[in-house]
């Protein structure tokens, strides 16, 4: 049996913020890590491609409840700060989307 290489885990960055407004409450999760190594082709891919992150977003309402992922591909630098003012202001390039 031969040895096998581990990889060593991405380094994750993650937070989250509540919002009560209106009768709803909204907790948003982020969470973002650097393209690892073993990613690298989708670097070529996308010119300038540093970073990959989620957001988990759980809304409860009139007793109902929903959560909604989303993924997406990114030119920041994997600062989970950043990237969760990025995608409340500006948005993200979504690659997937669950819900």
């Amino acid at each position: 049996m031969g040895i096998r290489k581990v990889q060593p885990r991405a380094k994750l960055a993650s937070t989250q913020r509540k919002k009560n407004r209106r009768g709803r409450q909204e907790t948003r999760h982020y969470t973002i890590m650097p393209l690892s190594e073993s990613m690298s082709a989708f670097g070529k891919k996308w010119s300038g491609l540093k970073s990959i992150g989620r957001v988990v977003r759980e809304v409860q309402q009139e007793g109902k409840q929903a959560s909604k992922t989303s993924y997406s591909i990114n030119n920041l630098e994997a600062k989970v700060g950043i990237f969760s003012d990025s995608v409340r202001s500006l948005g993200a390039s979504r690659i997937a989307c669950t819900g």
